[in-house]
């Protein structure tokens, strides 16, 4: 069973894209981290403190290009470890 979704709005959309950060938002927020750095594994950006990954780009999966419908985004997603589901 799928959850029901409210159909795109122009006005959310338009905000929406303002406060998405993009790869030199994250980039520049990850290396301002101190003993952070970049590479890429596997084609994907990635940011690593003491060779621990804790944000890397990844591809959208079936799954989440089902589930988001016309909302895909049109650049790249990132995922970010955090300490907790609470957090999430």
């Amino acid at each position: 069973m799928t959850a029901a979704r409210a159909p795109p709005h122009p006005a959310v959309d338009a905000v929406y894209s303002l406060i998405v950060a993009t790869v030199d938002d994250v980039r520049w927020i990850a290396l301002s981290l101190p003993q952070t750095a970049e590479r890429e594994s596997r084609g994907n950006l990635e940011w690593r403190v003491a060779d621990k990954g804790f944000v890397w780009e990844r591809p959208l999966r079936k799954g989440d290009i089902e589930a988001l419908g016309d909302r895909v985004p049109d650049g790249p997603v990132y995922g970010a470890r955090t300490a907790d589901e609470g957090v999430k």
